[in-house]
């Protein structure tokens, strides 16, 4: 595998030279001019996306980005500089991830006359090229699952004590974790930085940041989109709002920098939904939604820019979708109609949806005559309920549940096939309620 980034043993390097001390804005005079000097270590572009430095203004106006060492000169004051981590491709099962292990978003201070320079070496992330899974307070990662039968044991198990249950994690473009709590404990999105993820114990919580249009709210799923902004799918939110909220990658680096407070950029309903659960992008921009309410998936195309002062998405409301069905499949005594959609993912064949009232992982195809069908079926083979359902970048498709003995099961089956080649047990995840590789596997073109 090819590395942009040469990695080093050393520590990660913030070097300043001109205001002391993290808190830039005591003493950091405006109105005049200075220099940042960014050294950054053989960023070259073989990833599949490219690391970076970016620098915004206290407007969070984007006034530049380095991918090779360099100086600029700009208007003396505070600045935030974000490390976006180096993503490359899938080795096998799941790809890989390089960057800063902390203070991925920084405040900076450009000193009028002077100079701020900015060290970055980068190193590879904990959390990547691994299987995650979560399981009501728990968090556990996964490295090596090869071995057909056993009971595999993480390599990383986080506890985040008092989140009630987990109920959606995300990845940003920086390689900090997001997770989301249930509303027992209050909704809330956690922040755990990138060399947080990793060992075994209570999870070091860098920021907890919360939302008044998540107040009461019960978070279903997170999800990132290519743009960097974070997809929140709740149902029961405040006044009953069902949908999805957009926040920006801005509020994501404010809430990395400690703001408790994010306002989302959208918030929408799906028109016809009733509790929407998973969202899924294509690579089209656009993205599907399961919503267990109606047994129905939905489809909206894709809207835009969502988020900053050049948003051309719709305002908030009720999204129409321009797809909407049901699937059923033929067991031999005539159609029959698949329940409780709760999971989705893309492969080069198309849509996959996992049914976990069902019990089936199905392949989504169209009849001449409209009909939605499933010709192609993954039956969840003694699994009670199925929770989980993701990808691999080896055609393999990965699907968790719970099981009667207790340890969560872990089955892999063949996109092409549907040959189970991989069968197992978590014995720190009891009920799997989701699966993500870290970095996502990229989506089919």
């Amino acid at each position: 595998m090819r590395n942009a980034i040469a990695l080093s043993a050393l520590p990660v390097a913030l070097l300043l030279t001109g205001c002391p001390g993290k808190n830039t804005e005591e003493g950091c005079v405006e109105g005049g001019s200075g220099t940042l000097d960014v050294h950054v270590r053989d960023f070259d572009a073989s990833w599949v996306t490219d690391p970076g430095v970016d620098v915004y203004d206290s407007s969070g106006v984007l006034v530049g980005t380095f991918s090779e060492s360099g100086t600029t000169t700009l208007p003396s004051g505070v600045y935030t500089v974000a490390v976006r981590r180096g993503v490359a491709a899938p080795d096998t099962f799941a790809g890989s991830a390089s960057g800063l292990l902390s203070d991925t978003v920084s405040e900076v201070c450009v000193p009028d006359g002077g100079s701020y320079a900015l060290d970055v070496t980068a190193e590879p992330q904990p959390s990547s090229s691994r299987l995650w899974g979560y399981s009501g307070e728990t968090l556990a990662g996964y490295t090596g699952i090869s071995d057909p039968g056993a009971e595999v044991g993480a390599d990383t198990v986080l506890r985040f004590a008092g989140a009630g249950e987990l109920r959606g994690i995300a990845w940003d473009r920086y390689g900090n974790l997001w997770a989301a709590t249930s509303p027992s404990s209050g909704t809330r999105l956690l922040v755990v930085e990138p060399a947080a993820v990793a060992g075994k114990g209570d999870a070091s919580v860098l920021q907890t940041v919360t939302s008044t249009a998540l107040e009461g709210a019960e978070v279903h799923d997170l999800d990132l989109d290519a743009a960097g902004n974070l997809w929140v799918t709740v149902s029961a939110g405040p006044d009953g709002f069902a949908g999805v909220l957009v926040f920006g990658e801005d509020a994501l680096r404010n809430g990395v920098l400690g703001v408790t407070d994010i306002t989302p950029s959208r918030s929408w309903s799906i028109a016809g939904a009733l509790a929407p659960e998973r969202l899924f992008f294509d690579a089209e921009g656009g993205f599907y939604v399961a919503d267990p309410g109606t047994d129905s998936v939905f489809h909206v195309a894709a809207l835009g820019t969502v988020a900053g002062a050049d948003a051309t998405a719709p305002a908030d409301g009720a999204l129409t979708p321009d797809a909407a069905f049901t699937v059923s499949i033929d067991p031999g005594t005539g159609p029959a109609d698949l329940v409780e959609p709760t999971d989705m993912m893309l492969d080069e064949t198309g849509l996959w949806v996992l049914y976990r009232g069902s019990g089936v992982a199905a392949h989504v195809s169209r009849s001449a005559n409209g009909a939605v069908r499933s010709n192609f079926t993954y039956t969840t083979n003694d699994v009670g309920f199925p929770g989980g359902l993701v990808r691999d970048g080896a055609n393999g498709i990965w699907v968790g549940g719970e099981t009667e003995s207790g340890p969560g099961d872990l089955q892999r089956f063949d996109a092409a096939t549907a040959d189970i080649d991989l069968h197992t047990t978590l014995p720190d995840l009891p009920s799997p309620v989701s699966l993500a590789f870290d970095p996502p596997v990229p989506l089919p073109e």
